[in-house]
């Protein structure tokens, strides 16, 4: 085995986990390590298990470490602050993190793609690093290692059933022209309209009157009965109680085979 299948074998559990709790593509996730840490054999990863170059800024836990960046078209050599985590685990999910708390990312569409490429040019566009060939190397190391077989993640039998049925659900329910592909998968799409879902039940959604947050509490609740066929009916009465907080958060293990 070389070292290239072992690194990625190092990482790959913490990818995938990472893909499904906050969006990141597994194969972005792994292709990016590999760029940044060449591999896990550079100072950075070594000494600070630091696999994506993110830098310090008010981190008080950190390294000095000299780095390659870009600027105004030529290649630089500085000395820069660089974060430390205890785990190649703590990286990954800092990683994500920073993606997902950095607005720019999400303004520059990178939570809005299902695909590898997408969000590679998102992250060229949203500036993550200063090489401008960035997206070009990532996305020719995703098809190199076809890394892209990590963002599939196997389904058990329900969940794609769950998984259509809610897409079906909010397309209707929302009359958004933002809709929802029909294709059974709990991929960033999905999770982003479950969690603006969550927002909307708990009245906790933008400009959202009362009226409207029991539109959406009344029709999540005929819909949960309808498609769960359970002898124990949530109780349609628009409310976001107890028990319609658990359905909804039920909703998601369905969807992600978890249940």
């Amino acid at each position: 085995m070389g070292y290239q299948i072992r690194f990625i074998n190092s990482i790959k559990s913490g990818a995938i986990a990472s893909m499904k709790k906050h969006g990141v593509l597994a194969s972005i996730t792994i292709a990016q390590a590999i760029l940044e840490s060449s591999w896990g054999r550079s100072g950075l990863s070594t000494k600070a298990k630091n696999l994506f170059g993110i830098k310090a800024f008010s981190s008080k836990i950190y390294v000095i470490m000299p780095t390659t960046e870009w600027s105004r078209g030529k290649k630089i050599r500085i000395n820069a602050k660089f974060r430390k985590y205890n785990s190649y685990a703590e990286s990954i999910e800092d990683h994500a993190l920073f993606l997902v708390k950095n607005r720019r990312y999400k303004r520059h569409g990178f939570f809005n793609t299902q695909n590898y490429r997408g969000q590679a040019e998102a992250l060229q566009r949203a500036g993550y690093a200063t090489d401008p060939n960035y997206s070009k190397q990532i996305i020719a190391i995703v098809k190199r290692y076809k890394l892209y077989k990590y963002d599939v993640i196997e389904e058990k039998g329900y969940q794609k059933l769950w998984t259509k049925a809610f897409q079906k659900f909010f397309n209707k329910i929302s009359q958004s022209r933002d809709v929802l592909l029909i294709n059974g998968v709990y991929g960033v799409k999905a999770k982003q309209k479950y969690l603006l879902l969550g927002k909307l039940l708990e009245g906790k959604y933008h400009g959202i009157t009362k009226e409207k947050q029991k539109y959406w509490n009344t029709n999540f609740q005929k819909w949960f009965n309808i498609i769960s066929n359970t002898r124990k009916p949530l109780k349609v009465d628009g409310i976001y109680g107890r028990k319609t907080k658990e359905k909804y958060e039920l909703l998601e293990k369905l969807m992600k085979g978890e249940y």
